[in-house]
């Protein structure tokens, strides 16, 4: 990967006038050796599961414009004993195109070396334990800071799901036990369910008692917002009014309904409430 960022010599002591900018270009290599053989797409997906670890550390889109792959069958031995095997060069698309890229500065960096000391391989590690379950929060949450959305809505909503996806897989997310909900509150909810009903709306009913137990998207946000409430208020001070808002937004456009037709909601507040949820 080739990151290049942009430093002031008031930061970093180099020749030039005053206010300019000096390009840093640092190449980093990254280097798969799968223990068996692998489709070229499965490789692909470890190669953006790495950028996507990058991308979150330097708040920055990373990504591959070339891949090399080098196989380890019919190598060909030089004169010299030197042995070459054979490499086939292929050009990645990054999965998220923005349409202008910045030049980040160090300082904006979430993460530095030095902070990671000695535990930088055991945390890369851990990234790649868990792909599975943070492939869907990455995709939402990478897309909407770095796709291509005409519209400040898209971006909202995915914020919003990614989120929530990310509760979902890593929190715990239900009021009471699972087992006993079921066994014992469940049937009594289904059984109170009055027989005249339509058929079509006894069997909304009875789906929606099914999930009734699992956490809302307002109770999610609060215990995310709580794990790092120190930090956060500094960020957003009105914290929950700025979570009220958010729901209330995401309500809005998920559960449109005659009685809440008339939204106040506007590009610039939903702007305002996109900068809040950018903070998780």
């Amino acid at each position: 990967m080739r990151m290049e960022v942009s430093v002031r010599p008031a930061s970093i002591p180099i020749a030039g006038g005053l206010g300019a900018e000096v390009k840093i270009r640092e190449n980093i290599w990254l280097s798969l050796k799968p223990e068996t053989p692998q489709l070229y797409r499965k490789l692909l997906d470890s190669l953006h599961v790495a950028f996507d670890f990058f991308t979150f550390v330097c708040m920055d889109l990373c990504s591959a414009e070339d891949i090399q792959l080098e196989a380890n069958f019919c190598p060909r031995t030089l004169t010299g004993g030197t042995i070459i095997y054979p490499t086939a060069h292929f050009h990645c698309m990054p999965v998220y195109s923005p349409k202008k890229r910045r030049n980040p500065h160090p300082m904006n960096a979430l993460l530095k070396r030095s902070d990671l000391a000695n535990h930088f391989e055991p945390v890369l590690a851990r990234w790649f334990e868990t792909p599975t379950q943070l492939k869907s929060v990455r995709v939402l949450y990478l897309s909407a800071l770095y796709g291509d959305h005409p519209y400040a809505e898209n971006k909202f909503l995915s914020m919003c799901q990614a989120a929530e996806v990310f509760h979902r897989r890593f929190r715990r997310g239900e009021y009471m036990e699972s087992n006993r909900y079921e066994n014992e509150v469940l049937p009594l909810l289904i059984e109170r369910i009055p027989a005249d009903l339509p058929a079509d709306l006894i069997e909304v009913m009875r789906q929606r008692f099914e999930y009734l137990n699992e956490f809302s998207l307002a109770k999610r946000l609060k215990e995310l917002v709580a794990e790092n409430k120190e930090i956060i208020l500094k960020i957003v001070p009105d914290i929950k009014d700025a979570l009220r808002a958010i729901v209330e937004a995401r309500n809005q456009f998920t559960h449109f309904s005659a009685r809440n037709r008339h939204t106040h909601l506007s590009g610039e507040t939903i702007t305002v409430r996109l900068s809040a949820g950018l903070i998780f």
